[in-house]
């Protein structure tokens, strides 16, 4: 079986795994879903939340697996799986990018994504969405409304330090690990189109789809745990 180190996206935290981790876990698999930087579960100043911070622990957790690790981000939790593939490439076994930002170095994720309806907090230093019925309907569209209403409810402001410093990917390292792309077709988030052309700058081994909004660990769980442990066995992914 396989070990899973489930990323994050921004706002959110590692509760938004649940569902795929469980169901990862009863199919035998080793799961870990941690809080990045500045979440409830690993407190940290704003300015301390940085992409190299972010990189930081998940690169320390691959280091600690008896085995490559497959690597899965949500959203922006791409550009860190990317960052860590770029690190420890030989202790990675696959990168799977679920509606992430797959970026070329240099390329800012701005062209990718949706205009965000998100606010600045009162230091100037995070940004959060405006409110939770605005975080519904952007990132949960297809989801179950109880539970969307519950995850938005859990999001936190993200630092605008997320991204800092520039990503940086060379093919001699990030370039040698295999990856998969799960796209999402009624994302309005990061668009489907924004998806497929991020894939056609850095093709993937695999582009799936999925009937799904931006958060299939909401929407899909089930599809999304069977793509993730097909592809651990080496089976077929569709696409």
């Amino acid at each position: 079986m396989a070990t899973f180190i489930l990323i994050h996206g921004s706002m959110h935290g590692g509760w938004c795994w649940e569902e795929v981790a469980m169901q990862l876990a009863a199919a035998g698999h080793r799961v870990l879903a941690p809080d990045l930087p500045g979440r409830p579960g690993n407190p940290a100043p704003r300015a301390d939340c940085t992409l190299t911070a972010s990189s930081d622990l998940v690169a320390a957790l691959v280091d600690g697996c008896d085995e490559p690790a497959i690597l899965v981000g949500h959203s922006a939790g791409g550009v860190v799986v990317s960052a860590v593939a770029e690190r420890v490439p030989a202790q990675v076994a696959r990168l799977v990018y679920v509606a992430a930002l797959l970026l070329p170095e240099g390329e800012a994720f701005a062209q990718y994504v949706a205009p965000m309806p998100m606010i600045a907090t009162d230091d100037g230093m995070a940004v959060a969405v405006r409110d939770d019925a605005t975080a519904a309907q952007w990132m949960y569209n297809r989801s179950d409304p109880a539970a969307a209403a519950v995850a938005a409810s859990r999001l936190v402001p993200e630092s605008v330090f997320a991204f800092s410093p520039p990503l940086r990917i060379t093919p001699e390292r990030f370039g040698r690990v295999p990856r998969t792309y799960v796209g999402c077709l009624h994302d309005l988030a990061v668009p489907i189109d924004g998806q497929r052309r991020m894939n056609a700058e850095l093709p993937c081994e695999q582009f799936v789809e999925l009937d799904a909004d931006h958060s299939p660990w909401l929407s899909r769980p089930a599809e999304l745990a069977a793509i993730l442990d097909r592809l651990s066995r080496g089976g077929a992914i569709g696409g």
